[in-house]
């Protein structure tokens, strides 16, 4: 996949944006600065179907699927601008996806929000390790990114897809890849009385076919949710 060409995006999304004119384009910008200059708070209003087309900014501005150097001209920037805004391990490419990465971005980033605010809601209403519903909804959210790195972002790869597929078989409710490089390990949201159970599945269903042994001791482990990072003051 190509993942650098999210520097390209800004550029296309910010043209008639209401701020566009406050955003110095001479320069690589972010995504999210982008998302500002359309004075949008969260980045999941940006892929947000709206009005009488039901299209999100993104979706009215780009199409799916790939887009050649000519398209990108056709949009209003010039050859030297997507070379100015490719890195030096991407200039090389002729095909670029835009629409598929804008969207993972915008929607992986609300996701992130959506996510936060859950914790902290059931965090000021009590014991969140008691709370089913939090549970699913977390889990949802989880699901949703591992099927947007793997469809949209393109990041999965098919042993990870496929790990997946076993740890939700095996009583994960959320479960997506994780750390590691891509394609490099999953983490699962797993109910604690099914822990033990599911490592063994996941060890029978996944690693025993490959001729992994011992998975269990040193590829799985069990953690729980705990402290975000913080600031400590010292005297």
């Amino acid at each position: 996949g190509n993942f650098s060409v999210s520097l390209l995006l800004p550029q296309i999304l910010v043209k008639d944006a209401p701020k566009a004119s406050e955003i110095d384009c001479t320069r690589p910008i972010s995504l999210a600065e982008a998302q500002r200059a359309w004075q949008l708070l969260r980045p999941g209003d940006m892929v947000k179907p709206t009005g009488d087309k039901n299209q999100s900014i993104v979706s009215a501005r780009l199409h799916p699927g790939l887009y050649k150097l000519s398209d990108l001209i056709d949009l209003g920037m010039t050859k030297a601008e997507v070379q100015f805004h490719l890195t030096t391990t991407t200039k090389s490419m002729t095909e670029f996806k835009l629409r598929e990465r804008a969207e993972h971005v915008y929607a992986e980033a609300e996701r992130v929000y959506s996510f936060y605010d859950l914790c902290c809601q059931s965090h000021l209403g009590g014991d969140v390790t008691k709370d089913d519903r939090l549970s699913e909804q977390l889990a949802t959210l989880m699901n949703a990114s591992q099927q947007s790195c793997a469809e949209l972002y393109e990041c999965s790869c098919p042993e990870l897809d496929q790990l997946v597929k076993i740890s939700k078989a095996s009583g994960a409710i959320g479960s997506r890849l994780t750390g590691a490089g891509w394609g490099g390990c999953t983490v699962s949201m797993v109910p604690k009385m099914l822990s033990e159970k599911f490592i063994e599945s996941v060890c029978r269903e996944y690693y025993e076919p490959r001729g992994i042994k011992n998975a269990s001791e040193s590829l799985i482990f069990v953690s729980q949710p705990g402290h975000p990072a913080g600031l400590m003051f010292l005297q």
